[in-house]
């Protein structure tokens, strides 16, 4: 059963360059997942001896395309798409994997049709009205449906997880649509109502978490139409949480295709704005990563957005980021230093060169108390 997931990961694998086990080993760890794979555990999966899960075959696949694009020789993007091989391992491991025996699901207007739904939670619930509405719905339309889904699931303390991953794999205007459907039932709350509040919106749970999900399964085809759509759609609050989760959860060679693209579509700020989302929120561990595979001329601007948002969070992420970059070339690391130093807020210098000095980081620190008089201009 699993022998056909193999075989396509191996044929993979080939088409990527044949990295070794230990490369591809050492790209999942770079993924900042939470659970990383052993080599042996890789192996056992390429060769079929033991079930992939949906996770490991992405982790795989996604490592296998960051070597492509590091070779010079990137893959297609058809090979690497989340999407597509969420579906191949459900086809083949799951047995609750149907789709509507209705009719068959009509493609959306890109030419694609994303959505296939696991209904077996709402059937072991007994809640079969539920089931005859997503049924009889054609799939590029959960829009109709999700709302009152969601909300029935809700009343019956249901974890909605599941339904909006499975979603959030929808083509990109879908998406749109959903959330624009959630948006409507579940409008944002203003968290502090008082009239000298900051006016922060408090976003509904259910659409973060489709945002979460969407930003994981889409791949950089898909950022700039996303964006673009949610904004046309005047719900442009939403954006900054996608864009977060997609600076938090791709791989450096995605992101910078990311990047391209947005900036192909005259997204030049959400471009800048992605990398700066990479310095503020990416796993600590991994921020150094990106900031790697930005090495020509015309990206040392993405580089200094990364490394002055890591400084201005805080201190401690500045330290932690500084770390990692020490055994990169001294001309490297003294430019990349300089560039997170220009990050620290306004007056806030002696208090990171403290930190900065506990830490054992007396070059760092030095450079701190050295800025301290710079004016922020």
């Amino acid at each position: 059963m699993n022998v056909d997931i193999a075989a396509q990961l191996r044929t993979l694998r080939r088409k990527a360059g044949s990295p070794s086990i230990r490369e591809i080993a050492r790209l999942i760890a770079s993924q900042g997942r939470r659970h990383q794979m052993a080599r042996s555990t890789i192996q056992d999966k390429l060769s079929g001896k033991n079930p992939a899960t949906t996770a490991q075959v992405l982790s795989i696949v996604e490592a296998l395309a960051e070597y492509a694009r590091s070779t010079g020789f990137p893959l297609a993007p058809a090979d690497y798409d989340s999407n597509s091989w969420r579906e191949e391992v459900a086809k083949i491991q799951d047995p609750h994997f149907l789709k509507s025996k209705k009719e068959p699901p009509k493609e959306s207007p890109t030419g694609e049709s994303r959505l296939s739904l696991d209904l077996a939670p709402f059937r072991h619930g007994g809640m079969t009205d539920v089931v005859l509405l997503i049924e009889e719905t054609p799939s590029t339309e959960a829009f109709k449906w999700l709302p009152d889904v969601i909300e029935s699931m809700r009343q019956v303390q249901m974890d909605t997880t599941g339904i909006l991953q499975q979603i959030a794999k929808d083509a990109p205007e879908n998406l749109i649509r959903n959330v624009s459907a959630l948006h409507e039932r579940f409008p944002p709350e203003q968290q502090d109502p008082s009239p000298w509040s900051a006016g922060e919106m408090h976003i509904n749970q259910d659409i973060s978490k489709l945002l979460v999900h969407a930003a994981r399964a889409h791949s950089p085809t898909h950022i700039a139409p996303i964006i673009v759509g949610l904004r046309r759609a005047k719900m442009g609050i939403y954006a900054p949480l996608f864009m977060r989760w997609t600076a938090t959860w791709h791989l450096p060679g995605t992101l910078k295709d990311a990047a391209g693209r947005l900036r192909s579509a005259g997204l030049s700020g959400d471009a800048r704005f992605l990398y700066s989302l990479v310095g503020k929120h990416r796993s600590e561990k991994h921020v150094y990563d990106v900031v790697k595979a930005l090495n020509l001329p015309e990206d040392l601007e993405d580089r200094k957005a990364i490394l002055q948002s890591t400084a201005a969070s805080s201190p401690g992420r500045m330290a932690t980021v500084a770390k990692e970059i020490e055994d990169d070339s001294p001309q490297n690391r003294q430019e990349m230093l300089t560039a997170m130093i220009t990050g620290i807020p306004y007056g806030m210098h002696e208090q990171y060169a403290e930190h900065f000095s506990r830490e054992g980081l007396k070059e760092l620190s030095n450079l701190a108390l050295a800025q301290n008089d710079e004016p922020p201009f």
